[in-house]
């Protein structure tokens, strides 16, 4: 007889993504109203930060990226300690590898060995 198996882990509250929602998650709304007027400025607002951003980079001023690539690092390895891998999402698993080696970790650094491992 065939068994199946549970797709799903129970995540501990402190590993969860909580910190996303505004308000927390009870509180949150994530219907999106439909207002041509607003897409058009919403458009607009991230065309133009986006050029900012790119001419930022291009002239090397980042005086946020340090302190974000560490935030990010930090969490990531974070969900990396007490999960039980990436569920088979070969995307993340593969997205986990690179991340960790753009931030320099060696090939044989215990994260990037198990990250390997795992995909």
């Amino acid at each position: 007889m065939h068994t199946r198996r549970s797709r799903f882990k129970k995540i501990p509250a402190e590993l969860g993504i909580d910190e996303l929602f505004v308000g927390g998650r009870e509180k949150c709304n994530l219907r999106l109203r439909w207002d041509p007027q607003s897409v058009s400025k919403l458009a607009e607002f991230f065309h133009s930060t986006g050029s900012a951003d790119a001419l930022a980079e291009r002239v090397h001023i980042r005086p946020l990226r340090k302190i974000a690539l560490k935030k990010a690092e930090k969490w990531m390895l974070e969900r990396f300690e007490m999960s039980d891998g990436f569920g088979a999402n070969l995307s993340a698993m593969l997205n986990a590898i690179i991340a960790l080696r753009c931030l320099g970790y060696s090939m044989d650094d215990p994260q990037v060995i198990r990250a390997i491992d795992e995909f």
